[in-house]
């Protein structure tokens, strides 16, 4: 993604880094390259938001993956909304293996799409409210529909489906706002893909009362079964990108094949640095993320 002016709310972008802001969840804020990952279990990681939930403090967690990567690479205002994440999962397995190869190894793949279910399953056993945000229309009404018959006495309190820019705004961005404030949920899944989901987020969070807003890209999609994802030995395996790729050649082929790519490049550079075992310490301060 080219570099852009990017307007978001005053307290996000304050050029701190991930080694200046402590994770909300309080482990410790692994430096992988140039953005910081919480080194969270899947369990972990669900129970944090669950706690942040409760806390009633307004929040948003992203999930980066490789493409999330290189769109930070370039991009400082929107590396800088990474790093203030109350929350910054490693979705995909090519991040956990990088974090492997680099000395700083992660507990494990928490991607968007898996917690988005989970939550989903805590949510009906704790009485957590959720909001649907984005997706086609009526795909979030459809993917509300399969999530309440497979999760008995889930509360979605909401759904909407705006048209949302690429630099993340939206037209009705202040309805928005106040339909869900209105709504009182606990969580607010935004699925409008990177990195519009991300941007909306940071530009909006603090509008939204005390929810936890959770970027979760195509996951209504596969919960209206308007996508399949791929097989979840194919997942295990680390190879999820490739089904897709296979699945969706010519929408996906040069975002893998030569956006993603360098990705590969800064890990061996990375490698090679003879202070990286110095520099990939993880660093954590007392303030947190707001």
């Amino acid at each position: 993604m080219p570099n852009q002016s990017i307007e978001v709310e005053p307290a996000v972008c304050v050029g701190k880094t991930a080694s200046s802001v402590a994770s909300t969840a309080g482990a410790p804020r692994v430096r992988l390259l140039w953005l910081g990952v919480d080194n969270l279990a899947f369990g972990e990681a669900a129970s944090a938001v669950v706690r942040m939930c409760r806390d009633g403090r307004p929040a948003y967690v992203v999930t980066p993956n490789v493409n999330h990567f290189m769109h930070t690479r370039t991009n400082p205002a929107l590396r800088s909304i990474y790093e203030r994440a109350g929350l910054s999962l490693a979705d995909g397995m090519p991040v956990v293996w990088a974090a492997r190869l680099l000395g700083r190894p992660l507990k494990a793949k928490v991607s968007g799409s898996d917690l988005f279910y989970e939550l989903c399953g805590r949510a009906a056993a704790e009485g957590l409210r959720l909001f649907l945000l984005g997706g086609a229309p009526g795909v979030a009404e459809r993917a509300a529909d399969a999530l309440r018959s497979r999760y008995a006495g889930l509360h979605i309190v909401g759904t909407h489906s705006p048209v949302i820019r690429a630099d993340g705004a939206g037209s009705s961005d202040a309805e928005v706002a106040e339909m869900i404030r209105e709504a009182r949920p606990h969580v607010v899944f935004v699925a409008f893909g990177s990195p519009k989901q991300e941007l909306w987020m940071a530009r909006n969070y603090r509008r939204l009362g005390s929810a936890v807003c959770i970027g979760i890209g195509a996951s209504f999609d596969f919960a209206a079964g308007t996508q399949s994802r791929a097989p979840r030995w194919i997942q295990r395996a680390g190879f999820e990108w490739l089904w897709r790729l296979l699945h969706e050649p010519r929408r996906l082929w040069k975002r893998y094949l030569v956006d993603d790519l360098p990705f590969l490049w800064h890990v061996a550079r990375e490698r090679l640095r003879p202070s990286r075992g110095r520099a990939g310490r993880p660093e954590r301060t007392a303030e947190a993320p707001s």
